[in-house]
């Protein structure tokens, strides 16, 4: 029974497009909460609030020079470098209704949530981005670029001076939605594109394959 060259070549396409992979958008994410935080205040020296449940900035450069800053400590997982985006993610409470000025820094030196104080406070390190904030909005910084190791441990600051205060959720406080607490997130988003068009690639080449062995069949009955 002869086959002709039409059918061959429909039935090798429907068969290349029931096993072509369709492009898939796979996303995964990974929610990771702090390690420890902690505040320290320069009118309590010497005390440490490392189980409150807020955590504090300002610098209001008043009477008393009131400076508080935030600490945070955060163990990524392993291969966290393999996901595309690595982003700090916090809600933030102004007393005030008017934006604020957030420094995040890198910290030099260990630190203990339930004893750093103020005059125990390690010392602020590399510089890694500036925020300007207003009442209760979320914020995803990404922090990817800055980090070396799977340990990221950082200060929050104000070197503005402003008559406000700012805080952010610690992970002591339970009593917020889990939506409004603040945790690094890391995701990923791959098209799988590049075995789509190796694929693709691979489908041309065996129809031009068939395309020419049933030319060279043909020509072969002809000159017989």
């Amino acid at each position: 029974m002869k086959v002709r060259k039409t059918h061959l070549i429909l039935g090798y396409i429907i068969l290349y497009c029931l096993f072509l992979p369709i492009p898939v958008k796979a996303e995964s994410s990974i929610i990771i909460p702090p390690s420890k935080d902690a505040y320290v205040w320069n009118l309590t020296p010497d005390t440490n609030d490392g189980d409150a449940s807020w955590l504090w900035i300002c610098n209001d450069g008043g009477a008393y020079y009131d400076t508080c800053q935030t600490l945070l400590y955060f163990k990524l997982p392993y291969g966290y470098d393999q996901y595309q985006f690595i982003e700090l993610r916090f809600i933030v409470y102004l007393a005030l209704n008017e934006s604020f000025n957030l420094d995040i820094y890198h910290i030099v030196g260990p630190w203990e949530e339930l004893s750093v104080t103020w005059n125990t406070r390690p010392s602020l390190g590399e510089y890694i981005i500036s925020q300007t904030v207003v009442p209760q909005q979320e914020y995803l910084i990404n922090i990817k670029p800055y980090l070396s190791s799977d340990v990221l441990s950082i200060s929050i600051i104000s070197t503005s001076l402003a008559v406000n205060v700012c805080r952010i959720p610690s992970h002591e406080i339970g009593i917020l939605d889990s939506n409004q607490l603040t945790y690094i997130q890391l995701s990923q988003i791959d098209f799988f594109m590049e075995y789509i068009s190796i694929f693709f690639a691979l489908g041309l080449i065996g129809l031009g394959l068939i395309v020419f062995l049933l030319l060279k069949i043909r020509t072969i009955i002809h000159n017989s």
